[in-house]
Formats: C-alpha cells, structure tokens, sequence
C-alpha cells in the first residue's frame, strides 16, 4: 500500500514542515487560463496555460516537491 495525500493535505505539508506556499491563481479577467504560483523566500510562477485550478495546482505542487529534493 502506497499513501497518497490528497492536493491540500501536500500543500500544507510543504507550507508547514518546508516554509513553501503553494497556490493556483486565475491571470486573466475572464478565467480562461490558470498559472500556478509557489516558493518560499522566493517566489516563482508559471504561464497561466491551465484550464483547472486542480491541473495548475499539481504542476505548482510538483515544482514544489523538486525544490526540497
């Protein structure tokens, strides 16, 4: 058996145990295109190319889980 934390569960993980805030947030007025921000003392974003919040948020929480490697 593998565990397999939900979204929001690893972004609070991260933000408490590794000081790294990840979150998913609309660029455009209209809501057509998500990017994905995240980063402790240094925040990085990426394009808003995600049509979901959900798609934009696991890239976010995937570069995330690079960094502490």
């Amino acid at each position: 058996m593998f565990s397999l934390p939900t979204q929001s569960l690893l972004q609070k993980w991260l933000r408490k145990v590794h000081d790294n805030e990840v979150f998913a947030k609309s660029e455009y007025k209209n809501l057509k295109k998500i990017g994905f921000y995240y980063g402790g003392n240094k925040v990085q974003y990426s394009t808003p190319t995600f049509k979901t919040y959900e798609e934009a948020l696991e890239k976010g929480l995937q570069a995330t889980l690079k960094l502490i490697k």
